[in-house]
């Protein structure tokens, strides 16, 4: 039993370096007397004696061609929804970036309701900052010398106020 055990176990193994495609060394002798070892070897001969053309069959350049077309219709499909999908995430993250409100925001004001008894008296002579600001932009003596200079821009309207008036030159 044993003996059969290990020239199974030996067949197996010139089985194993004839599928590897390497040499048999010690192994040769065993594949010379047995039978099935001696087969086995006898076939990558036999296989390379065969010379056939391979015949890729009827139709096969019109199934390459679908099967090419197909894949790019899938990479093109992908590619699409790829575009969508980053631009959606983009426009989310411009969404999320301009409406985000800055630190500085100012704190809901006050109501009568909720005023907090622990806090000083308000100063009547302090301005608030936005306040000072609303002054600074409602200020109509510094607003009306901000003014273009009319003579200047007046000069090429000149031609066209005769037409306003109904006048032709």
């Amino acid at each position: 039993m044993t003996k059969m055990t290990k020239t199974t176990k030996t067949c197996d193994t010139v089985a194993e370096l004839i599928a590897l495609g390497e040499p048999l060394g010690e192994h040769a002798e065993h594949a010379a007397a047995c039978e099935r070892c001696t087969a086995i070897v006898a076939l990558p001969v036999e296989l390379a004696a065969t010379h056939r053309t391979i015949d890729p069959g009827l139709g096969f350049s019109a199934r390459m061609t679908a099967g090419a077309q197909h894949r790019i219709g899938v990479r093109r499909r992908r590619r699409i929804a790829g575009g969508i999908a980053l631009s959606a995430v983009a426009a989310t993250f411009g969404v999320v970036v301009m409406t985000r409100h800055a630190a500085e925001v100012a704190p809901p004001p006050a109501t009568a309701d909720k005023v907090d008894k622990d806090a000083p008296p308000a100063d009547p002579g302090e301005i608030a900052a936005d306040t000072r600001m609303l002054l600074h932009l409602a200020d109509t003596e510094r607003s009306s010398h901000l003014a273009a200079g009319w003579g200047r821009i007046s000069k090429p309207l000149r031609p066209y106020r005769a037409v306003l008036k109904g006048l032709t030159p």
